[in-house]
């Protein structure tokens, strides 16, 4: 090789760098290991008056290069870098530094698409000026003062500037309103209480400015090629603006302050609506949303759905935590897949029989019981083989014969209920997730065979936890699993006050009414029938029977 003074050069491929020590030296750093990482002769030489000619032929060498230069494990004076120049898209999130400015990204005027995603940085790096071709830039997660090299990136198509709290909002608003071009911006996560100086924006497609303090949207009105707009978690309380907003696709404006959505109703190339979190108390505007896909109306005060009987194209039907008593009106949403009804005030679910497609229902905390949900005619015409999501959380239930229709199932919630028998899962064979927190379970033989991938069975009655030790989760909670005495320490521990408050929580106060010595006499007599049967000896038996008639007898004097 030829000398030029007294300066050598050598072309030294980046693929020298192993791309598995570039990541364990980024991890290291990341995790404030200060350990001693050995690198390649080639990449580092001892030799400090020689200069590296470093070819980064791909966006890989280059973000393995970086990450050496981010950890000090290469120092940029001592390199002279060849770039492929004709690379057009570059991902930097984590990995950049101000090296990586003067040395890559002068170099890269090419580039279509940027992302400089958490960084930390303050300022943005000089060399953006350049970057006439940028179309898409991530610059989000990161602490920012200004923007102002934005205001030249006139081509700009797809901006994410999201979670960048010390932006001065009037530089921001300023600096983004030059970018006519933009088709897609997020600038969620910010802190603006302002958004009319977008108004110049018309060639939005997608906008997102959720988690703001906005509480004014009436700028909006003149976006009319939107098609995805997300104004939730702010402080709206009027949408009328929107109606203009014909060709939306999906809107999201949840967690607000919405008393009235009327204005939807011009909205009929709406897919995805999400209302949920307002103080809505009717939907009746939505009758003629005939294209409507994904509606969530969850957490608002809704007493009636009758107006969703016009829906049938719905998929996804999320209505939790409203006043809701009557749901036959979804028997016509022949291709609803999902519906949650959580937190409600039903009593009758025979209008699912008519859902051939539905895959997964929630029905918890209604006020249907065990001995309603067991009989024949509730579940008789309900395709069982679809369904492999199912919870009914808080559901008052003692009996889970039902189940054993269900050979379909993956996911199953049974937390907070009276089951003390779980014998019949040994049908469902297919179960991935299993939730029997807080009930009176006495022994989980049956799981035995099932291969669970997550299994929560805290605050039960199990005397052996032999069948379910090799599972993956039991090491994880087997101290929860464990903390209830054995079977035979019943009697004393129930003369402590702590155990009988456990008993008296688990009841709700309907429980404590009159029923409940009903309820009492269902579960004794279960007890008797299947423990005597199947579990155990007769004193343990006879301790648990004992339990619930002190209980019982307690009730009767109170």
């Amino acid at each position: 090789m030829q000398k030029n003074s007294s300066i050598q050069q050598e072309i030294i491929p980046i693929r020298s760098i192993n791309e598995q020590q570039a990541n364990t030296i980024n991890q290291n750093q990341e995790n404030n290991e200060n350990e001693n990482i050995e690198t390649n002769e080639n990449i580092k030489p001892e030799l400090t008056n020689k200069i590296k000619v470093v070819k980064l032929e791909n966006e890989t060498d280059i973000q393995n290069y970086c990450k050496l230069l981010k950890n000090g494990q290469e120092q940029s004076d001592s390199v002279l870098l060849k770039l492929n120049q004709s690379i057009n898209k570059l991902n930097l999130s984590k990995i950049y530094s101000q090296q990586c400015d003067q040395q890559i990204l002068s170099q890269l005027k090419e580039l279509n698409e940027l992302n400089l995603s958490y960084n930390n940085l303050k300022t943005l790096p000089e060399q953006l000026n350049q970057m006439k071709r940028l179309q898409t830039l991530d610059i989000s997660y990161n602490n920012l003062d200004n923007i102002d090299n934005l205001s030249s990136l006139t081509n700009l198509q797809n901006l994410n500037i999201s979670f960048s709290f010390n932006i001065n909002q009037q530089n921001f608003i300023r600096e983004l309103a030059s970018l006519v071009n933009l088709q897609q911006l997020n600038v969620s996560r910010n802190n603006i209480t302002n958004i009319e100086s977008l108004a110049s924006l018309v060639n939005l497609q997608q906008l997102n400015v959720s988690c703001n303090k906005i509480s004014g949207i009436e700028s909006l009105a003149s976006f009319v090629n939107l098609q995805q707009l997300d104004v939730s978690w702010n402080k709206i309380s009027g949408i009328e603006s929107l109606a203009n907003l014909v060709n939306l696709q999906q809107l999201d404006v949840s967690r607000n302050e919405i008393f009235s959505i009327e204005s939807l109703a011009s909205l009929v190339n709406l897919q995805q609506l999400d209302v949920s979190g307002n103080k809505i108390s009717g939907i009746e505007s939505l009758t003629s949303l005939i294209n409507l896909q994904q509606l969530n109306v969850s957490y608002n005060k809704i007493s009636s759905i009758e107006s969703l009987a016009s829906l049938v194209a719905l998929q996804q039907l999320n209505v939790v935590k409203n006043k809701i008593t009557n749901i036959e009106s979804l028997a016509s949403l022949v291709n609803l897949q999902q519906l949650n009804v959580n937190w409600n005030e039903i009593s009758n679910i025979e209008s699912l029989a008519s859902l051939v497609d539905i895959q997964q229902i929630s029905l918890d905390n209604n006020l249907f019981g065990n001995e309603y949900l067991f009989s024949y005619r509730t579940f008789a015409k309900i395709s069982y083989q679809q369904i492999n999501y199912l919870s009914l959380c808080g559901s008052k239930l003692n009996n889970i014969d039902f189940l054993k229709y269900f050979k379909n199932l993956q996911t199953l919630k049974l937390n907070n209920n009276f089951i003390f028998d779980i014998g019949v899962l040994e049908h469902c064979q297919k179960l991935q997730s299993l939730y029997l927190n807080d009930n009176i379970i006495l022994e989980v033989n049956s799981l035995q065979r099932i291969e669970l991938q997550d299994l929560k069975i805290q605050n039960n009655y199990i005397q052996d936890f032999s069948p379910i030790k090799n599972h993956q989760n039991f090491k994880k909670y087997e101290k929860r699993y464990q903390r209830i005495p054995e079977l035979r320490d019943y009697q004393k521990y129930n003369k402590s006050k702590a155990v009988k408050n456990s008993f008296y929580k688990k009841y709700s106060e309907e429980n404590r009414s009159k029923k409940f010595s009903n309820k009492l006499q269902t579960v004794k007599y279960e007890l008797q029938r299947k423990i005597l049967k199947n579990l155990m000896n007769m004193n343990t038996a006879l301790a648990v029977l004992q339990t619930f008639l002190q209980l019982e007898n307690e009730r009767g004097n109170q």
